[in-house]
């Protein structure tokens, strides 16, 4: 179930670009108690996010359960040879942008 602690975006799938990098992800945004139908969300735009602070997890909603979201996993921006590119505690050992999200 949905940790109790802040999270401002649920990222719920990714779309790459021919050379893999994320072109855009699908996602959930925190509305007050709620949050917000899926949404698409560019990449920098995403970096943006982040790096002003927005805490963004990598989750799936539970079906018929409203606001509730399971399997939450952090990311962050880690610069790599002076690149911006997301990261969770498990692609950071894979070196590679979110893997473990489904794909879109």
């Amino acid at each position: 179930m949905m940790k109790r602690n802040k999270v401002d975006l649920i990222i719920e799938a990714v779309h790459h670009k021919r050379n893999g990098q994320i072109d855009f992800v699908r996602g959930y945004q925190k509305r007050g108690a709620t949050y917000s139908d899926c949404f698409l969300v560019k990449r920098q735009e995403l970096v943006d996010m982040i790096t002003k602070g927005m805490k963004v997890s990598i989750g799936q909603r539970v079906i018929l359960m409203g606001s509730t979201f399971s399997e939450l996993t952090p990311v962050r921006v880690v610069i790599i040879n002076d690149k911006a590119t997301l990261m969770t505690s498990r692609s950071i050992a894979e070196r590679k942008e979110l893997t473990e999200v489904p794909i879109l």
